[in-house]
Parts: structure tokens; C-alpha cells; sequence
């Protein structure tokens, strides 16, 4: 497969757990993750889901809002859900997540599941891990994007891009973690 080491490292493989919690990222095209973590509770995977996702001025509301309405309207029951409508950024989808959590319980020893677009389920899972308890086991249920499949890409130049711009904040915000072969291939498909 071309370019099998970037894809292998961004986009992640899905492995849903039976979780405590679900944590979807929210995103202007908030449908599919809305889907998927609809799926996850059809299977009784989910847990409580938190919506997470703030202002959006494309919507006219924050992301999280207007997916726990639209869950709610899907047959989700109120207490199965929560939301967090202040998020700005990947780093507050966590830790207002954690916030919310420990509200309602001890954070000693969590499963959580993550939903999020493909090429942004190995920075989801990073941050993650950085915000929530060692001890935290975490599930990843991704979906791709409208505009490419995770293992293309590279064939479209939003793919290059998005990919590109996503190894880029993995280095800056957690530097080290991208191998080095993953940034020579990532040169090679963007060149």
C-alpha cells in the first residue's frame, strides 16, 4: 500500500471497547460522529456518551449541543448522555470530558472510547492519554472522512493537507512521537 507508514501511524485502527464513557469529538459535519456514537450505544458499548464540542459559527451553536439534541431525538435516552459546549480545541475536549466525569464518579480506573475522524485518532488518543488517569483504557471508533478513505489519502490534495497539517501539531504538541520514517514518507506524498 503506498504510504502504509503514515497511514499505519495517523490513522488508527478501530478497537471499540465496552466503555464507562464515549467521548465524540465534535466537528461542522457532527453527523457521522453522531452516528458512530449512536452505534457504539446500539451495541451497548458506550457507556454515558459526552458530546464534546463548542461554539461553531457555521451551526450557530456549539457542536456538542446540537449533537446531544439530535442523540436525544435518535432514541438515546437523556441519562445516557451529556455535553460540553466550551471545548475549543482537542485539549479542552478532554479535560472539560474528565471535568464532567468526575462529577458523577472516581476517575481511578476508566474505560473510554474515542470517536473521532481518521486522520485524528492517533493525536485524540495522545492527548487523551495525557489528560486522563494512567490507569484509563481507551477504545478508538473512527470514521473517515467525506472527502477521502484513510487509506487514500494521499490520492487528493485535501488528504495531503489535513494529513500533513496533523503530523505537524502531533510534533508540536507531543514531540518524539512521530517516528522518523513516518515524516520522510509524509515528505514523499506531499513533495
Amino acid at each position: 500500500m503506498a504510504f502504509d507508514r503514515v497511514t499505519d501511524f495517523l490513522f488508527l485502527e478501530d478497537c471499540e471497547i465496552k466503555s464507562d464513557f464515549t467521548v465524540v469529538l465534535g466537528m461542522t459535519k457532527w453527523e457521522r460522529p453522531l452516528a458512530r456514537a449512536v452505534s457504539l450505544f446500539n451495541k451497548l458499548l458506550a457507556g454515558t456518551i459526552i458530546f464534546s464540542g463548542g461554539w461553531n459559527a457555521e451551526l450557530r451553536r456549539s457542536e456538542a449541543e446540537l449533537m446531544a439534541a439530535e442523540a436525544e431525538a435518535l432514541g438515546v435516552p437523556r441519562s445516557q448522555f451529556c455535553y460540553d459546549p466550551d471545548s475549543r480545541n482537542t485539549f479542552e475536549n478532554f479535560t472539560n470530558s474528565l471535568a464532567l466525569i468526575r462529577k458523577t464518579r472516581s476517575v481511578e480506573l476508566l474505560s473510554i472510547n474515542i470517536v473521532a475522524i481518521g486522520f485524528h485518532t492517533r493525536r485524540a488518543l495522545l492527548t487523551a492519554q495525557a489528560v486522563f488517569p494512567l490507569s484509563t483504557s481507551f477504545g478508538i471508533a473512527g470514521y473517515p472522512s467525506v472527502h477521502y478513505g484513510n487509506k487514500e489519502w494521499f490520492r487528493t490534495e485535501r488528504g495531503k493537507n489535513d494529513v500533513a497539517a496533523e503530523i505537524a501539531k502531533i510534533q508540536r504538541y507531543f514531540p518524539g512521537a512521530v517516528p522518523v520514517d513516518v515524516v520522510r514518507q509524509l515528505q514523499e506524498a506531499t513533495g
